[in-house]
C-alpha cells in the first residue's frame, strides 16, 4: 500500500504554551546514527530487510 502525503499539511508538534501564551514547539534532532537505525527497522517492517546492510 503506498500513501502520499503533504509537507503542507503536516504541522509541529508543540509542548504546550508559554506565558505570553505562545506554543513552544518541539525541536528535538534526530542523529545520524539514530536515523540509520530507524530507517533499517522501517525496511525491516515493510519486508525489505534484506537491502539493508546487515539483512
Amino acid at each position: 500500500m503506498v500513501y502520499t502525503l503533504s509537507f503542507r499539511r503536516l504541522t509541529l508538534m508543540h509542548r504546550g504554551k508559554d506565558a505570553k501564551g505562545v506554543r513552544i514547539y518541539d525541536d528535538r534532532v534526530v542523529s545520524a546514527a539514530d536515523l540509520e537505525c530507524i530507517l533499517r527497522a522501517m525496511a525491516h517492517g515493510i519486508g525489505l530487510g534484506h537491502l539493508t546492510k546487515n539483512g
